[in-house]
């Protein structure tokens, strides 16, 4: 049952000394995006972001494949350590076309290639229609499939980094192990869509994000 009236701390029975270090969550509930701390980026198409009944919708508008917009938290603050954090949201690729990321990056500045990262995907892009893991460790970005087709559902997704691997659970679930090309400069939370074909708008829609250090 949820009080919303009350803090987080009663709600869960925590002692501040319980807390996680840098733990931040937002169940993205309100009349308008809070651009504050989720800063919108046009990446190499127009984006757009809304406040849905079913939460925070960022869109990728665009008439050519291959454009991305993304929303980052506390821009480049990278206040996340790549050996020992954990992100869990709650997520959604409004589309089945639409490729839809969700994690950690250490830049807001562009694209994942010359960037650290680690995130959970639902896409299609390189023929490929599973939801899995990419990294990138500032030279290479790789990714690794769970066995768990795509599709347009909400999901719970929990993404644990530490020194060695990184662990994706969907459901709460282990699907993916990945041990390769993992990132090692500090991170933040980061929401990211982008276009697989030249279709005029595509969305993700997330209702939750909590992201702290181990």
């Amino acid at each position: 049952m949820a009080f919303p009236n009350l803090s987080l701390l009663d709600q869960l029975g925590y002692k501040p000394t319980d807390i996680p270090k840098q733990r931040m969550w937002t169940n993205f509930a309100g009349d308008v995006p809070d651009t504050r701390t989720w800063r919108k980026t046009a990446g190499s198409g127009q984006t757009d972001a809304f406040m849905t009944v079913d939460g925070y919708q960022l869109h990728c508008i665009t008439s050519s494949a291959g454009t991305k917009g993304f929303s980052d938290f506390n821009r480049d603050a990278r206040h996340y350590e790549p050996t020992g954090c954990v992100a869990e949201f709650v997520v959604r690729a409004d589309q089945a076309d639409s490729c839809s990321y969700t994690g950690f990056h250490n830049s807001a500045s562009g694209g994942i290639a010359s960037h650290h990262a680690c995130q959970w995907y639902s896409e299609v892009n390189f023929e490929d229609e599973f939801m899995g893991i990419r990294t990138s460790d500032g030279t290479t970005v790789s990714n690794t499939d769970s066995s768990k087709n795509k599709d347009t559902n909400f999901h719970r997704v929990r993404l644990e980094l530490t020194a060695s691997n990184v662990l994706e659970y969907v459901e709460q679930v282990l699907l993916v192990t990945k041990t390769t090309n993992l990132p090692t400069l500090g991170l933040q939370p980061v929401l990211w869509v982008e276009s697989t074909s030249a279709e005029d708008d595509l969305s993700t829609t997330w209702r939750y994000y909590e992201a702290y250090n181990t």
